[in-house]
């Protein structure tokens, strides 16, 4: 199951208060066309506080404080699809780091000496702090670690989907010209299955481990 933002204030707050050292990890379905800002996560102690968003050019970023500068890496125009998002930052070392799908794509450090700041009782997907944007997009496997994870782990968290059999991915249809979606039939790999209602009818097309 994922969680589908419209990007009209339909967040998810968690009763969570972030630890000094952590992680947060998730998939991300990123649609176009890019806008300032689709907020992926954030905070309810500050807007600028443990917060991921992508700006109007692409760009991801992460910062667990407003004080340090954001790690980012430039998602240019590969929107419409699926990102394996994490982003750790370390009270000891002051270390920010930002992983999509499994490998390490921007580094930053906290610049003027000050602690990590005290976060707020709860954890917002998409958007959910007042002073933020609200998110549009699709969020899954959302996951908080209590320490920053190695670049070793954020592989392995990116390929453990594979390890499971793949994603597994519904594309529903009903039989009119609605289903080619802009244009764009959906192609499917793999060895897809059709799924039906108990009904009997038709519902879709599920296939994992292909594309």
């Amino acid at each position: 199951q994922a969680l589908a933002l419209a990007g009209t204030n339909d967040f998810v707050s968690l009763p969570y208060r972030m630890p000094a050292s952590g992680s947060i990890a998730l998939w991300y379905y990123a649609p176009g066309l890019w806008y300032n800002y689709n907020s992926v996560f954030d905070n309810s102690g500050d807007a600028n506080d443990y917060e991921c968003w992508i700006d109007k050019d692409g760009g991801l970023y992460f910062r667990p404080t407003r004080s340090t500068p954001a790690a980012g890496y430039n998602l240019g125009g590969n929107s419409n699809r699926w990102y394996h998002i994490v982003g750790t930052w370390d009270a000891l070392s002051s270390n920010v780091v930002l992983y999509v799908n499994g490998v390490e794509r921007g580094r930053t450090a906290i610049t003027n000496g000050s602690a990590w700041p005290v976060a707020g009782t709860n954890v917002f997907i998409g958007g959910g702090n007042a002073g933020n944007s609200s998110g549009t997009g699709i969020a899954s496997d959302f996951q908080i670690f209590e320490t920053p994870l190695s670049s070793n782990r954020v592989a392995q968290l990116y390929s453990e989907f594979g390890s499971r059999g793949g994603l597994v991915a519904y594309v529903p249809f009903d039989g009119t010209a609605v289903d080619v979606a802009n244009s764009n039939a959906v192609v499917v790999g793999g060895a897809p299955t059709y799924v039906k209602t108990q009904g009997g009818f038709l519902k879709g097309l599920s296939c994992r481990g292909g594309s």
